[in-house]
Protein backbone atom coordinates (compact mmCIF):
# COMPACT_ATOMS: atom_id res chain seq x y z
CA UNK A 1 0.00 0.00 0.00
CA UNK A 2 1.33 3.79 -0.83
CA UNK A 3 1.85 6.14 1.77
CA UNK A 4 -1.51 8.52 1.83
CA UNK A 5 -0.18 12.28 0.40
CA UNK A 6 -1.86 15.55 0.85
CA UNK A 7 -0.80 18.76 -1.67
CA UNK A 8 -1.03 22.20 -0.80
CA UNK A 9 0.16 25.49 -1.76
CA UNK A 10 2.52 26.82 0.84
CA UNK A 11 5.39 29.82 1.25
CA UNK A 12 8.35 29.37 -0.62
CA UNK A 13 10.85 27.73 1.52
CA UNK A 14 13.68 28.11 -1.24
CA UNK A 15 15.13 30.78 -3.44
CA UNK A 16 13.57 30.31 -6.64
CA UNK A 17 11.73 32.55 -9.24
CA UNK A 18 9.97 35.69 -8.25
CA UNK A 19 6.28 34.71 -8.38
CA UNK A 20 6.71 31.29 -8.40
CA UNK A 21 4.42 29.01 -6.37
CA UNK A 22 5.50 26.04 -4.06
CA UNK A 23 3.82 23.37 -4.03
CA UNK A 24 3.91 20.80 -1.13
CA UNK A 25 2.99 17.65 -0.74
CA UNK A 26 3.19 15.52 2.72
CA UNK A 27 2.89 12.53 3.89
CA UNK A 28 4.48 9.88 6.35
CA UNK A 29 6.93 9.51 3.86
CA UNK A 30 7.97 12.90 4.72
CA UNK A 31 7.81 16.42 2.50
CA UNK A 32 8.33 16.85 -1.41
CA UNK A 33 8.38 20.96 -2.07
CA UNK A 34 8.10 21.78 -6.35
CA UNK A 35 8.51 25.05 -7.69
CA UNK A 36 7.71 25.90 -11.32
CA UNK A 37 8.50 28.52 -14.11
CA UNK A 38 6.88 28.29 -17.36
CA UNK A 39 7.74 30.29 -20.83
CA UNK A 40 6.93 29.76 -24.34
CA UNK A 41 10.21 27.57 -24.99
CA UNK A 42 11.37 26.88 -21.71
CA UNK A 43 10.23 25.25 -17.81
CA UNK A 44 12.23 25.39 -14.66
CA UNK A 45 11.68 23.23 -11.88
CA UNK A 46 12.92 23.12 -8.25
CA UNK A 47 12.20 19.76 -6.35
CA UNK A 48 13.42 19.54 -2.45
CA UNK A 49 12.72 16.02 -1.22
CA UNK A 50 12.80 15.85 2.69
CA UNK A 51 11.28 12.58 2.89
CA UNK A 52 12.04 9.71 5.68
CA UNK A 53 12.03 6.53 3.84
CA UNK A 54 13.03 5.61 0.06
CA UNK A 55 10.46 6.93 -2.48
CA UNK A 56 9.67 6.03 -6.41
CA UNK A 57 8.81 8.87 -8.36
CA UNK A 58 8.11 9.93 -12.00
CA UNK A 59 9.58 12.20 -13.77
CA UNK A 60 6.77 12.97 -16.76
CA UNK A 61 7.87 14.37 -20.16
CA UNK A 62 4.94 15.06 -22.52
CA UNK A 63 7.00 15.67 -25.05
CA UNK A 64 10.50 15.05 -25.81
CA UNK A 65 13.02 17.88 -24.68
CA UNK A 66 16.33 18.76 -23.94
CA UNK A 67 17.35 19.43 -19.78
CA UNK A 68 19.85 20.57 -17.99
CA UNK A 69 20.05 18.59 -14.18
CA UNK A 70 21.51 19.92 -11.49
CA UNK A 71 21.82 18.69 -7.77
CA UNK A 72 22.26 20.89 -5.11
CA UNK A 73 22.24 19.00 -2.35
CA UNK A 74 22.30 14.46 -1.91
CA UNK A 75 22.29 11.57 -4.79
CA UNK A 76 19.12 11.13 -7.13
CA UNK A 77 19.03 7.60 -8.87
CA UNK A 78 17.29 8.37 -11.95
CA UNK A 79 16.70 6.02 -15.20
CA UNK A 80 16.08 7.43 -18.67
CA UNK A 81 13.35 5.82 -20.45
CA UNK A 82 15.07 3.30 -22.77
CA UNK A 83 18.63 4.31 -21.40
CA UNK A 84 20.91 3.40 -18.68
CA UNK A 85 20.37 3.85 -15.01
CA UNK A 86 22.44 6.81 -13.77
CA UNK A 87 23.10 8.75 -9.95
CA UNK A 88 22.90 12.38 -9.93
CA UNK A 89 25.50 13.16 -8.23
CA UNK A 90 25.61 16.39 -6.11
CA UNK A 91 27.91 19.40 -7.38
CA UNK A 92 27.65 17.84 -10.79
CA UNK A 93 26.32 19.07 -13.80
CA UNK A 94 24.02 17.45 -16.15
CA UNK A 95 22.71 17.33 -20.11
CA UNK A 96 20.63 14.99 -21.06
CA UNK A 97 17.76 14.25 -23.71
CA UNK A 98 14.12 13.27 -22.26
CA UNK A 99 11.90 11.77 -24.75
CA UNK A 100 8.47 12.04 -24.16
CA UNK A 101 6.68 9.49 -20.89
CA UNK A 102 7.60 8.41 -17.47
CA UNK A 103 11.23 8.42 -16.30
CA UNK A 104 11.88 6.69 -12.39
CA UNK A 105 13.34 8.95 -10.18
CA UNK A 106 13.88 7.33 -6.57
CA UNK A 107 15.22 9.94 -3.72
CA UNK A 108 16.49 8.54 -0.55
CA UNK A 109 15.71 9.32 3.00
CA UNK A 110 19.30 11.45 3.42
CA UNK A 111 17.12 14.96 1.62
CA UNK A 112 17.92 16.13 -1.55
CA UNK A 113 17.57 19.19 -3.91
CA UNK A 114 17.75 19.36 -7.57
CA UNK A 115 16.98 21.97 -9.94
CA UNK A 116 15.46 20.36 -13.61
CA UNK A 117 15.49 23.16 -16.92
CA UNK A 118 13.51 21.98 -19.87
CA UNK A 119 13.75 23.51 -23.29
CA UNK A 120 13.90 22.38 -27.14
CA UNK A 121 17.04 21.25 -29.33
CA UNK A 122 16.96 24.72 -31.12
CA UNK A 123 18.78 26.20 -28.70
CA UNK A 124 22.29 23.50 -28.91
CA UNK A 125 22.24 23.89 -32.77
CA UNK A 126 25.33 26.13 -32.69
CA UNK A 127 27.22 24.52 -29.55
CA UNK A 128 26.34 21.10 -31.00
CA UNK A 129 28.99 21.89 -34.38
CA UNK A 130 31.94 22.36 -31.94
CA UNK A 131 31.28 20.04 -28.96
CA UNK A 132 30.30 16.40 -29.57
CA UNK A 133 29.07 15.45 -26.47
CA UNK A 134 25.92 17.95 -27.02
CA UNK A 135 25.97 17.20 -30.41
CA UNK A 136 24.46 13.64 -29.66
CA UNK A 137 21.90 15.33 -27.36
CA UNK A 138 21.13 17.40 -30.19
CA UNK A 139 20.96 14.83 -32.95
CA UNK A 140 18.04 12.71 -31.11
CA UNK A 141 16.40 15.47 -29.69
CA UNK A 142 15.54 16.97 -33.04
CA UNK A 143 15.14 13.04 -34.51
CA UNK A 144 12.66 12.89 -31.37
CA UNK A 145 14.21 9.62 -30.40
CA UNK A 146 12.62 6.85 -27.95
CA UNK A 147 15.31 6.46 -25.92
CA UNK A 148 17.05 9.11 -23.58
CA UNK A 149 20.91 10.11 -23.24
CA UNK A 150 23.04 11.32 -20.87
CA UNK A 151 26.58 11.63 -21.63
CA UNK A 152 29.35 12.50 -19.29
CA UNK A 153 28.63 14.76 -16.39
CA UNK A 154 31.28 17.63 -15.31
CA UNK A 155 31.49 18.97 -12.18
CA UNK A 156 29.75 21.89 -11.56
CA UNK A 157 31.66 24.78 -11.62
CA UNK A 158 31.87 27.76 -9.46
CA UNK A 159 30.46 30.07 -12.81
CA UNK A 160 27.29 27.62 -12.89
CA UNK A 161 26.57 27.59 -9.22
CA UNK A 162 26.76 31.17 -9.07
CA UNK A 163 24.61 31.34 -12.31
CA UNK A 164 21.87 29.03 -10.84
CA UNK A 165 21.69 31.46 -7.72
CA UNK A 166 21.27 34.21 -9.42
CA UNK A 167 18.51 32.73 -11.71
CA UNK A 168 16.88 31.80 -8.00
CA UNK A 169 16.76 35.08 -6.10
CA UNK A 170 15.75 37.35 -8.78
CA UNK A 171 12.79 40.35 -8.69
CA UNK A 172 11.33 40.56 -12.26
CA UNK A 173 8.73 41.48 -13.51
CA UNK A 174 7.48 38.31 -14.79
CA UNK A 175 6.90 39.68 -18.44
CA UNK A 176 10.85 40.24 -18.17
CA UNK A 177 11.58 36.16 -17.06
CA UNK A 178 10.99 34.59 -20.39
CA UNK A 179 14.12 36.54 -21.49
CA UNK A 180 15.76 36.61 -18.46
CA UNK A 181 15.56 32.70 -18.19
CA UNK A 182 17.05 32.43 -22.04
CA UNK A 183 19.83 34.04 -21.30
CA UNK A 184 20.99 32.52 -18.55
CA UNK A 185 20.20 28.90 -19.95
CA UNK A 186 22.80 30.30 -22.76
CA UNK A 187 25.23 30.66 -20.26
CA UNK A 188 24.75 27.28 -18.31
CA UNK A 189 24.95 25.78 -21.79
CA UNK A 190 28.82 27.18 -22.45
CA UNK A 191 29.30 26.26 -19.02
CA UNK A 192 28.48 22.74 -19.44
CA UNK A 193 30.71 22.68 -22.96
CA UNK A 194 34.02 24.34 -21.05
CA UNK A 195 34.06 22.40 -18.28
CA UNK A 196 36.92 20.20 -17.55
CA UNK A 197 35.92 16.48 -18.53
CA UNK A 198 37.62 13.27 -17.66
CA UNK A 199 39.86 13.05 -20.76
CA UNK A 200 41.24 16.26 -19.67
CA UNK A 201 42.87 14.25 -16.85
CA UNK A 202 45.51 11.98 -16.80
CA UNK A 203 45.61 9.14 -14.30
CA UNK A 204 48.39 7.31 -12.85
CA UNK A 205 46.94 3.86 -11.59
CA UNK A 206 48.47 0.58 -11.76
CA UNK A 207 44.36 -1.18 -12.05
CA UNK A 208 42.30 -1.29 -15.51
CA UNK A 209 38.97 -1.00 -14.48
CA UNK A 210 36.46 -2.21 -16.91
CA UNK A 211 33.49 -0.37 -17.31
CA UNK A 212 31.42 -2.68 -15.11
CA UNK A 213 33.90 -1.95 -12.49
CA UNK A 214 33.26 2.02 -12.93
CA UNK A 215 29.81 1.29 -12.49
CA UNK A 216 30.24 -0.89 -9.67
CA UNK A 217 32.26 1.93 -7.95
CA UNK A 218 30.12 4.50 -8.73
CA UNK A 219 27.12 2.64 -7.31
CA UNK A 220 29.24 1.80 -4.28
CA UNK A 221 30.37 5.51 -3.63
CA UNK A 222 26.62 6.46 -3.89
CA UNK A 223 25.94 4.11 -0.77
CA UNK A 224 29.06 5.42 1.28
CA UNK A 225 27.65 9.14 0.69
CA UNK A 226 24.04 8.21 1.38
CA UNK A 227 25.18 6.47 4.95
CA UNK A 228 28.05 8.23 5.57
CA UNK A 229 27.33 7.91 9.63
CA UNK A 230 27.66 4.13 9.66
CA UNK A 231 31.18 2.20 9.83
CA UNK A 232 31.53 0.94 6.10
CA UNK A 233 32.11 -2.61 7.52
CA UNK A 234 27.87 -2.37 8.43
CA UNK A 235 27.41 -1.14 4.52
CA UNK A 236 25.93 -4.08 2.11
CA UNK A 237 29.51 -3.64 -0.09
CA UNK A 238 30.98 -7.07 -0.22
CA UNK A 239 27.95 -9.07 -1.04
CA UNK A 240 26.57 -6.73 -3.58
CA UNK A 241 30.04 -5.71 -5.52
CA UNK A 242 32.40 -8.31 -4.41
CA UNK A 243 34.37 -5.60 -2.46
CA UNK A 244 36.88 -6.39 0.03
CA UNK A 245 36.97 -4.03 3.05
CA UNK A 246 40.20 -3.34 5.00
CA UNK A 247 40.26 -0.69 7.32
Amino acid sequence: MQPQATATTTENPLPFLAGSTTSLIHGPFGEIYSQEFTGKDISAYRHAFRVTMPLHAQMVIDKPVVAMLYVLQGCIPLELKGGPKSFLLEDTQYLCYLPAGQHPIKPGPRGSDMIQINFGPHLLEELSLRHPHIRDVWQLAVSGADGGLMPDAPPMTANARTMLEIMCGNNLHPEELPAFMRARINDLLLEYARAPREEDFQYNTRYNFSPSDMEAIQQAATIIAEDFRLPIQRLPLSKRFAFTLKS
